[in-house]
């Protein structure tokens, strides 16, 4: 995957996008990403589960926004213009995680990564840890952000938004 090298970064060094997740730097590889988009308004039909902030209409495609915070139990701050919402590219449904901001594209080396137990993070979604300019980062895997019941229950959510939102288009 070439965009996910860096050029003059080391050799086996993989790029990450690195981001803020209230207050706590974390980083996905870029290769699960497939775009940043700044914070828009949401649906948020009532009885969501709390782990979703709401449905982006992104050109027609309902999108699933999973509140990240929430994912790691820590408060979520309001958004304000840095907040982003990282669109996911292999989830089961269209899926994005709100996030304080996103900050850089980074390259961390195996030999920077410390390895973390798969016991100490929620569904083993931390797999990692580096240190990014000083800043401890944590290395999510992004197929490990959801547990499966989630991601069953978000992909029943989405296509019942995706139902609404063909509706609306269809009726305009």
């Amino acid at each position: 995957m070439p965009w996910a090298r860096i050029a003059g970064a080391a050799p086996g060094a993989v790029a990450h996008t690195v981001l803020v997740v209230s207050g706590r730097s974390c980083a996905l590889p870029v290769s699960a990403v497939r775009e940043i988009l700044p914070y828009a308004a949401l649906s948020a039909p009532p009885g969501l589960p709390s782990l979703l902030a709401g449905f982006l209409d992104l050109a027609g495609t309902a999108v699933a926004v999973v509140r990240t915070a929430r994912l790691f139990e820590l408060p979520e701050p309001p958004p304000d213009t840095s907040t982003a919402l990282v669109l996911l590219r292999a989830a089961a449904a269209p899926t994005a995680l709100l996030v304080d901001r996103v900050v850089d594209v980074r390259a961390v080396t195996e030999e920077a990564r410390r390895p973390i137990s798969p016991g100490m993070s929620l569904a083993g979604c931390v797999v990692a840890e580096a240190d990014l300019d000083g800043v401890p980062t944590a290395i999510l895997a992004a197929e490990r952000i959801l547990m499966r019941e989630e991601e069953a229950l978000l992909a029943e959510l989405q296509a019942a938004a995706q139902r609404r939102l063909d509706e609306v288009q269809a009726a305009s």
